[in-house]
């Protein structure tokens, strides 16, 4: 591997381990932050063994909602994935391989769950709004054009009752309260 494509790797690896850790039985929010980064990576060109080789480094970096994805992509190869990502996209190829349900809201409300989770794991962990205020920014410019409703719709009520929702509602009512679910 270049020097460019290991930065870039170690990057994503950062990214996921801090930010995208799933919450218990989200299989489907797992299985689609895995084969979003298989596409990724697909369309800036890697082989399927570089690929293979940052999918098995996150996947060893990740916690236990990602098994199921990593076992699948382990037994049946990056290959696989990238068929079926030639024919549908992210969330159809985890409908495809028995990781998500049919019911399709296009992903949003279980993307807003799966956020707003890792929001309030951190806000629980003890961190100050400012501290708070960062990660969320963070997360939302770090993670791209899939997170872009979820973000948009909680920056959009403003930091003062955003944290005071994160702190008395759970992932799913906040969701619905900004129309995500």
């Amino acid at each position: 591997m270049n020097g460019l494509m290991k930065f870039s790797m170690i990057c994503m690896l950062f990214s996921l381990a801090f930010a995208a850790s799933v919450p218990k039985n989200d299989v489907c929010s797992g299985c689609e932050t895995v084969v979003e980064t298989i596409k990724y990576y697909a369309e800036q060109n890697y082989t399927k063994q570089e690929i293979k080789v940052v999918v098995e480094e996150a996947c060893s970096m990740l916690g236990p909602g990602y098994s199921q994805i990593c076992t699948f992509v382990s037994d049946y190869g990056v290959d696989m994935v990238l068929k079926l990502l030639a024919k549908m996209e992210p969330h159809e190829v985890c409908v495809k391989i028995w990781m998500c349900s049919e019911k399709l809201d296009n992903g949003k409300c279980s993307l807003c769950k799966f956020v707003v989770d890792q929001i309030m794991n951190y806000v629980e962990s003890g961190h100050t709004e400012e501290e708070v205020k960062k990660f969320i920014t963070m997360l939302c410019n770090k993670a791209g054009t899939k997170y872009a409703p979820v973000c948009t719709n909680l920056l959009d009520m403003g930091w003062d009752e955003l944290i005071q929702y994160l702190k008395t509602l759970t992932a799913g009512e906040l969701c619905e309260y900004i129309t995500l679910c």
